[in-house]
């Protein structure tokens, strides 16, 4: 079961965006654009330092985002 709130958007952007529809994810190129759907960026985070106390155990960590997917769903 799928629950989401929001409106669905026309999505036509530079970036390649994957999209599920019936049950299969299709990723989609400019050439199939523009498409329609329910619209999600996710962020891959990559580690860029941390500390540690005198037990060695982590204490703070630090990240930055190294990449990012764009995913439309098409649910109706």
């Amino acid at each position: 079961m799928l629950n989401f709130t929001g409106e669905r958007i026309n999505y036509g952007g530079e970036n390649r965006i994957h999209i599920f529809s019936d049950g299969k994810m299709k990723l989609i190129d400019n050439e199939d654009l523009p498409v329609e759907g329910y619209y999600i960026s996710t962020y891959a985070l990559k580690k860029t330092g941390e500390i540690r106390n005198d037990q060695g155990n982590i204490t703070e960590e630090n990240f930055e985002s190294a990449e990012s997917s764009d995913y439309l769903f098409d649910v109706d």
